[in-house]
């Protein structure tokens, strides 16, 4: 069975400060959450997770 599932945690100094995925359906893939720590905001946080989610959602072969 394909995962249907990619879930990315984004650390600062080996602390979790946010987390981000997206689900795959068929042909397609949608981000499903980003969510960061209040203390973190601010920092670039989600940007960094969005980016490293659409490369990964690109190396599966979707655009």
């Amino acid at each position: 069975m394909k995962n249907n599932a990619y879930i990315l945690g984004a650390y600062l100094k080996d602390e979790l400060c946010g987390i981000g995925s997206v689900k795959f359906v068929n042909d397609y893939a949608e981000v499903n959450r980003v969510f960061v720590l209040e203390q973190f905001r601010g920092l670039s946080v989600a940007d960094q997770l969005l980016e490293a989610l659409m490369a990964h959602v690109q190396s599966q072969g979707i655009s």
